[in-house]
């Protein structure tokens, strides 16, 4: 249970940092600059000639964008590389659209003081966001807030994922080349106790089903081929056969003496097949299972667990089996 909770907390953290990342990938990167100060012209005495650059390095297009001067000076618009662009009297430049990775240029006089700056740009915004204002867009990108904190969260996320790459893939991998190198040991068993639970009557009338009949069908249909140890994981090949008219449908869970104490392996081994429907008799079927089974652990058994369906009735029959170098073999000592 620790276990699951804790792939569950680092898939909540990656998910949070994931998201916090790409909202700082997506945000908005709305800058304004005067990139080019000319301070002698021949149209005006006094004044300044300016080429502010207005920019879109964010993913997403800028609606009404609004560049609000300094009223110290009288503004008188020269050219600009986008159309509909003007300086009303409110000082304001706007623009509609700027579209995602996308800048206007625009070259105008301000007459009044000497030397127009940065710093006769007010603000700049559009309809969901503020910009940054610079001396340069260098200056402008530099300033804008967030970058350490984004680079933290990148760092977490590579933190997180790898621990949860570690955890999963790489464990997974690490065993299943393990399995392949490790050498195999074929291991002699026998039966051991049977308990049942079903749903159906256990004096049924003619026409009915009684437990006993699907306890039989569960345990004859439902037969251990091969059993082997390799490293700390246990083998069992089982065969299922249809022994009556079907449709009949079967469900085998392998449990082995250490299952409930390992829920990391119980969650990763290969214990359990579903709905196998079978229509003809005599049909066969086989199966290769595995479970976490270490080799210094005793006693040696496992049990499968067979749950058969039959005419809207059910029966999960639980059979034991041991090693035959365990000393405890007895029903009465290991029923479970």
């Amino acid at each position: 249970m620790d276990e699951v909770i804790a792939k569950l907390a680092v898939a909540l953290i990656g998910a949070l940092l994931t998201w916090l990342a790409t909202r700082y990938y997506n945000r908005s990167r709305l800058y304004c600059a005067p990139s080019r100060l000319y301070e002698y012209s021949s149209l005006f005495d006094g004044s300044s000639t300016v080429q502010l650059l207005i920019a879109n390095r964010g993913r997403k297009s800028e609606e009404a964008v609004e560049v609000q001067l300094s009223p110290e000076y009288e503004y008188h618009l020269l050219a600009a590389t986008q159309s509909g662009v003007e300086i009303p009297k409110e000082k304001a430049v706007r623009i509609p659209v700027l579209l995602p990775k996308s800048e206007v240029s625009m070259i105008f006089v301000a007459e009044g003081r000497p030397r127009f700056s940065k710093d006769g740009i007010r603000h700049i915004r559009s309809k969901n966001s503020k910009g940054r204002v610079g001396a340069s867009l260098a200056e402008a990108e530099a300033s804008s807030p967030g970058a350490v904190p984004a680079t933290v969260a990148l760092l977490l996320i590579v933190a997180v994922l790898g621990y949860g790459l570690g955890r999963t893939i790489g464990e997974d991998a690490w065993r299943w080349g393990a399995r392949k190198i490790l050498p195999v040991y074929a291991q002699e068993f026998r039966e051991g106790c049977l308990t049942a639970v079903s749903n159906a009557a256990r004096a049924p009338s003619d026409d009915e089903l009684s437990e006993e009949h699907l306890k039989a069908f569960a345990a004859d249909a439902v037969a251990v081929k091969h059993v082997a140890t390799q490293g700390d994981s246990l083998l069992v090949d089982v065969e299922i056969e249809n022994i009556i008219e079907g449709p009949i449908n079967y469900s085998i869970t392998l449990l082995s003496h250490a299952s409930d104490s390992t829920t990391e392996w119980g969650l990763r081994s290969n214990k359990q097949v579903y709905n196998i429907v079978m229509l003809d008799k005599g049909e066969r079927r086989k199966y290769s299972l595995s479970d976490y089974f270490p080799a210094d652990r005793a006693p040696k058994r496992f049990w499968l667990e067979a749950r058969v369906e039959l005419f809207g009735y059910w029966v999960t029959v639980k059979r034991s089996y041991f090693f035959s170098t365990d000393a405890s073999m007895s029903c009465s000592s290991n029923a479970t």
